[in-house]
């Protein structure tokens, strides 16, 4: 049986357009989006990866199951 997992991750912002959204971190999965209207919205994924997140973790979590066909749960 296949599973499906969504996540996101954030790299910093090359423009400096902070004014846009702003991202605040809760925890591995969750995340608050600010708008440019100053409304927050919560966001709740299978896994998170913020501005300090290395490569190699993002890809142990996601590609390395895939390639070892492995499954994700």
């Amino acid at each position: 049986m296949s599973h499906l997992r969504v996540c996101a991750r954030f790299r910093p912002d090359d423009h400096g357009d902070e004014d846009i959204a702003c991202v605040r971190a809760i925890d591995s999965e969750c995340f608050i989006v600010k708008d440019e209207k100053k409304e927050e919205f919560e966001f709740t994924f299978d896994r998170v990866f913020y501005q300090g997140s290395e490569q190699a973790d993002v890809y142990d979590f996601i590609a390395l199951p895939i390639v070892k066909g492995t499954s994700y749960m």
